[in-house]
């Protein structure tokens, strides 16, 4: 069975509370969409979860990838390639269900 993710202070905060609000909540429900796979709750289930998921994705990276533009973030550019890539999959599991 996997580990329920945690959000981390130490290694996860960004400083910016708005968006370590939003990485817990992305957290809390990635860990809701594992338990219902693991559960075997049904694909209706999980298909709402991803789905979801998917919607609260895309509102999070467009408010973070909008703070990390504002202050000029050194990161900012491999930031967005990571949360490009995270959506691929997103998407690719919405595709399956």
């Amino acid at each position: 069975m996997p580990a329920t993710i945690v959000f981390d202070p130490a290694t996860m905060s960004t400083g910016v509370p708005s968006i370590d609000a939003q990485h817990k909540q992305l957290i809390a429900m990635i860990n809701t969409l594992v338990a219902a796979m693991e559960s075997r709750a049904g694909a209706a289930v999980v298909g709402r979860s991803i789905d979801d998921m998917a919607a609260y994705t895309r509102s999070h990276f467009a408010h973070e990838e909008k703070c990390m533009v504002a202050a000029a973030c050194p990161v900012a550019k491999v930031n967005i390639m990571q949360h490009a890539q995270f959506m691929t999959t997103v998407a690719d599991l919405a595709a399956k269900y």
